[in-house]
């Protein structure tokens, strides 16, 4: 997996590793521009007519695809989610002490979170989507670190 996809890399980097094979193009316009527009301006900002003519697709393309806007922002979000949990386990599975691999993990959240304006971040996880599975990973993580002697036994995961 690779670390982590920009927008404009989206649709080639997922061909490669074979996770939007059968995505088809169109689809893709429309999200890797949603992203982008999504990720500077926020989800309410932007209009599903400024999404589909900046991805050079029709409205009717665009709700061939996706129900509404919302419903695009949460399939993307979704997606943020699956690739950082990949990029999370490719971390935790290398041969590096334990922090390095705190300091890489936090380096993923940092460059994540330099690509969004506040708005994004706000509007983003206000989603109805699934974000304790980032959460429970990160517990995980603590606990096996505590296993391990990484980190003190007496430090409760959910406060850090």
């Amino acid at each position: 997996m690779t670390c982590i996809v920009y927008c404009s890399d989206w649709g080639n980097e997922r061909m490669r590793d074979g996770l939007t094979a059968e995505i088809p193009k169109k689809q893709r316009q429309i999200v890797e521009t949603a992203e982008t527009l999504f990720l500077r301006y926020g989800i309410r900002r932007v209009t599903v007519e400024e999404i589909c003519r900046k991805a050079g697709v029709s409205k009717m393309t665009f709700y061939k695809y996706y129900p509404n806007k919302l419903e695009l922002a949460k399939s993307i979000w979704n997606r943020w989610i699956e690739e950082s949990l990949a990029q999370f386990d490719a971390i935790c599975a290398m041969e590096i002490p334990f922090p390095e691999k705190l300091k890489r993990l936090l380096d993923y959240k940092l460059s994540w979170a330099e690509k969004m304006s506040d708005e994004a971040v706000q509007e983003f996880l206000m989603l109805d989507v699934d974000q304790e599975r980032l959460t429970l990973w990160f517990l995980r993580f603590v606990q096996d670190a505590q296993q391990k002697g990484d980190i003190r036994p007496e430090i409760h995961p959910q406060f850090l």
